[in-house]
């Protein structure tokens, strides 16, 4: 059993991931500049199990391993009425609300949960709900804790950077919306499961390609994390205050920030001076691009996100130290991106593309 479970990291998220995916879980307009990923202060840290054996289950089936979670919890906003005569702050819960679930996994997800991931991303996306439990076992396999929720939606998903001098694993974040929880003991339904796992993301091993820049972006050294909030607002009250029923409204992505050397930026250069100092940057100028999590073969993709509507808005040098080179030269290059899928739904954008073999080194 101790060979198939996911060593946490016990760490948690990073304060700037926890942000990003809790705010996804509220209702109303989000910012899409720069800052949109924020540090954070006294954000909830991440839970880990001592044995390291969480899985997530959904529609009553085992649909993935998990390496961490948090949130899930119903708690009250406290409000602060003006002092009365006394001088004293009078205070009273105002309404409660369902914390959002952030879930964490470093492998590759498959079967049920990356056909939801899929159908809540891709454009003109079916935001389907679902319900499940993320589920703690004890070190025999056995479940001691169920935190159930019903009705949720995905309201964001982070996609991990990537480093080509890093080999440490890296992790896929997905914030839930539940319109219900509970949180109860384990019960004797099944034990933790066993079966065959989908690979591990790595943060070296990864390829990018856009449109017409293949041999240049195939050189990135490294990729921030990005991600995708869907941003929902209640639409009613389902007899409690807390019951909401959520309807997704706006699906909004962040800007994809890419650090490449200088002995490959020209393309990127020129691309730059002709989209943003020219002035051509209509949507026909836009770039479709694919950025692949592969198997350490280097070859074999795990996990596809496709990138529609790239466009460049900035590029500027940065110092070895800061791309975390040595003795080399980086430019950094932001651009935004329209919005994103897993899988195939590009694959006649990808046709297009250079040939799938071409690699960093």
């Amino acid at each position: 059993m101790a060979n198939n479970h996911e060593t946490p990291n016990h760490r948690g998220y990073p304060a700037t991931r926890r942000r990003f995916l809790a705010q996804a879980g509220a209702a109303g307009a989000l910012a899409l500049g720069g800052g949109w990923i924020r540090p954070a202060h006294g954000a909830q840290a991440m839970r880990f199990v001592t044995s390291g054996l969480i899985g997530l289950e959904l529609d009553g089936a085992f649909a993935g391993h998990l390496s961490g979670f948090s949130g899930g919890i119903v708690a009250g906003d406290v409000v602060v009425e003006k002092p009365g005569a006394d001088l004293v702050q009078r205070k009273h819960v105002g309404n409660p609300r369902i914390e959002p679930i952030i879930i964490e996994t470093s492998q590759a997800p498959t079967g049920p949960f990356y056909d939801w991931i899929k159908s809540s991303l891709q454009p003109q996306a079916a935001f389907p709900r679902k319900s499940g439990a993320v589920i703690e076992f004890d070190a025999t396999g056995q479940e001691v804790r169920r935190h159930n929720f019903s009705n949720a939606t995905i309201v964001a998903v982070e996609f991990p950077s990537c480093d080509s001098a890093r080999r440490e694993v890296s992790s896929l974040a997905v914030s839930l919306a539940p319109e219900h929880v509970s949180h109860t003991g384990g019960t004797d339904k099944g034990g933790y499961s066993a079966a065959a796992k989908s690979g591990r993301l790595m943060q070296s091993a990864f390829r990018l390609r856009i449109m017409g820049l293949e041999q240049a972006t195939v050189r990135a050294s490294r990729i921030d994390a990005f991600g995708v909030k869907i941003v929902s607002a209640s639409a009613g009250d389902a007899g409690y205050a807390r019951d909401y029923t959520r309807q997704p409204s706006t699906v909004a992505t962040s800007h994809l920030v890419v650090t490449i050397p200088d002995a490959f930026a020209a393309p990127l250069y020129a691309w730059h001076d002709d989209f943003v100092v020219r002035g051509n940057n209509s949507q026909d100028k836009e770039r479709p691009g694919l950025l692949e999590y592969l198997a350490p073969d280097l070859q074999t993709a795990l996990l596809t996100v496709n990138l529609f509507n790239l466009g460049i808005f900035r590029i500027s040098p940065e110092s070895a130290e800061q791309a975390g080179g040595e003795g080399m030269a980086f430019s950094r290059m932001e651009m935004y991106c329209e919005s994103v899928s897993i899988g195939t739904a590009m694959e006649a954008d990808a046709r297009r593309l250079e040939p799938a073999r071409l690699r960093r080194d």
